[in-house]
């Protein structure tokens, strides 16, 4: 009698496990039939947005977003610039980022010659500028491919028009620091007091006048009324109070 109820007891528990197995199954199967529904729907889409051209207007959309990115941080960079530096205001920029500064110093040593990676190269008709942005610092200033004349010294007379000698100084460092080949040969007090900034060709052959302006944050004037000619310079710059 014990052996038959052992018996009875050991196929009633593998009766229980058969339909936990089959419902097992049947859950399994559930799930790769929704998997497989998600799969048709998420194809289907992709299909659909393809055929009606909404996809190539997303990729479209998201370049267009990255370049505005980019052209409100060129914009950011010459709001900081102008601080410092007269630019044209009617003329946009080539910017770029300098990623190999070796092979830009092989073409132009001297440009370049101070020049790092991550710097701007800010590029107009008249004039090229290497920019630290993360120092808000210009590093150079001038053309990029110099012609012969551009390659020659030019000798730079200094006048005060600003009553300042240390702005006086500024004013030297700058040039010196910004065109390589400028050569400061006099300093002395101007005859007479100017709010501006002036720049003048005594020579009329200085194919750089309009950068070096642009640079110092002067015009192109002629010489003032009352201003003598330096001897031995080709340009004169003389220094305004503002």
């Amino acid at each position: 009698m014990l052996v038959i109820i052992k018996f009875l007891n050991i196929n009633s528990i593998m009766k229980i496990f058969k339909r936990k197995d089959k419902k097992h199954k049947q859950s399994w199967g559930k799930i790769i039939k929704i998997i497989i529904v998600i799969l048709v729907i998420v194809v289907a889409g992709y299909l659909i947005l393809w055929q009606t051209g909404v996809l190539e207007t997303l990729k479209i959309a998201r370049q267009i977003q990255q370049q505005q990115q980019l052209s409100a941080e060129d914009q950011e960079i010459l709001k900081e610039l102008k601080q410092s530096l007269l630019l044209p205001e009617d003329t946009k920029p080539t910017m770029a980022v300098i990623t190999d500064v070796q092979a830009l110093r092989e073409n132009q040593p001297n440009f370049f010659a101070n020049a790092e990676n991550g710097h701007r190269l800010i590029i107009y008709p008249t004039m090229a500028i290497v920019y630290d942005a993360q120092a808000n610092k210009i590093i150079k200033v001038g053309p990029v491919n110099f012609n012969q004349s551009a390659l020659q010294q030019v000798n730079v007379a200094l006048y005060n028009g600003s009553g300042n000698d240390q702005r006086l100084n500024e004013f030297e460092e700058k040039l010196t620091s910004t065109f390589n080949n400028v050569e400061i040969n006099v300093r002395e007090a101007a005859a007479n007091t100017y709010n501006n900034t002036l720049v003048i060709d005594l020579t009329g052959e200085n194919q750089n006048i309009q950068e070096i302006a642009e640079a110092l944050g002067g015009q192109v004037s002629e010489l003032p009324e009352g201003e003598a000619a330096p001897e031995g310079a080709a340009i004169l710059v003389i220094v305004g109070r503002e």
